[in-house]
């Protein structure tokens, strides 16, 4: 489904009604959102078998096409000559079909229906026209319950952001002990991922990781050890995901893998337990030998690896 979805956002005016019977089918929208969702996860592992899976997802993301989906095509297609009358009957026919208790369907159709925009000039640039969206009475209580639930996400999605600038931006403004802790107390009590096509941003492992690599010397005993339990227990879920060779089966978040690897080496630290740098160095091994470095992409996390390996353990 996401390869005819992509074919038909890439080329519309290629296709023209041939990509219309797509848009028919309802399941079909919440698959393409999921993978919309889902289209910054790198999801093939570091691993030599998987190199060639990592390297064509990167190469996608830069498309175009794939930063949009199904329901957001369908809307920005009902602008252009030829597809509105087409559209229209469709839409029409997903309004009479769906199930009345299908609030999540009706609303997205809502949303799809260009017929339920008002256009007003912008009062701030007269240049510009918004699409101000009207949303169906009957929806109206769904919305705001949604609303409530993105209140409750607001901690998460806060945690998410201030460790991602750090982690992947390396903007340090930001990075306090303070606000480490603040996150580190909301992230401990946070569930673990379920297996999912798609996965929480984080389980914990980059705030593990930040704790680790900034403030090893300010963290307490319960602090520490969680960081340590953290580590180890997402680092055995990537080997045990990589051994039954399952890319979709993943219980951690988008990028906890990649923080577990930058963090096993800190964990040589003469600072700890013999058990922990133990456990530490066998999944070190286990990691470095599933990395592949034929094409390259792996060489720069691998280069990063054995260099902090030297810094904390020069006879590794």
């Amino acid at each position: 489904t996401s390869i005819v979805s992509s074919i038909c956002m890439a080329y519309p005016f290629i296709l023209k009604n041939e990509l219309l019977p797509i848009l028919t089918e309802r399941d079909f929208f919440f698959l393409d959102q999921a993978r919309w969702i889902n289209r910054k996860s790198v999801i093939a592992p570091y691993s030599s078998g998987k190199a060639i899976h990592r390297e064509e997802r990167e190469e996608a993301f830069k498309l175009e096409h794939r930063n949009s989906y199904l329901e957001n095509f369908l809307l920005n297609l009902s602008f252009y000559e030829g597809f509105p009358g087409h559209i229209y009957s469709i839409l029409d026919r997903h309004k009479r079909e769906a199930d009345k208790k299908d609030k999540a369907w009706l609303l997205a159709i809502n949303r799809m229906d260009r017929r339920t925009y008002s256009f007003e000039e912008n009062p701030e640039n007269k240049d510009q026209i918004l699409m101000i969206p009207k949303v169906n009475e009957s929806l109206k209580n769904f919305v705001n319950e949604g609303e409530k639930e993105r209140e409750k996400d607001k901690p998460k999605i806060e945690m998410s952001n201030w460790a991602y600038d750090i982690f992947k931006n390396n903007n340090q403004s930001n990075n306090t002990f303070e606000n480490w802790n603040k996150f580190y107390q909301y992230s401990k009590h946070l569930p673990k991922s379920e297996v999912s096509l798609i996965p929480s941003f984080s389980d914990g492992g980059i705030i593990a990781y930040i704790g680790l690599e900034y403030y090893l010397k300010q963290l307490d005993e319960s602090q520490s050890n969680w960081c340590i339990q953290t580590i180890l227990e997402i680092g055995n879920e990537v080997i045990g995901q990589e051994n039954e060779g399952g890319l979709l089966r993943r219980k951690f978040g988008l990028l906890d893998e990649e923080a577990v690897l930058k963090a096993l080496p800190l964990m040589l630290y003469s600072c700890f337990k013999n058990d922990v740098i133990k456990a530490a160095k066998f999944q070190i091994i286990s990691n470095l030998i599933r990395m592949g470095l034929g094409n390259g992409i792996q060489k720069p996390l691998f280069e990063y690896i054995v260099r902090r390996i030297w810094e904390f353990d020069s006879l590794f």
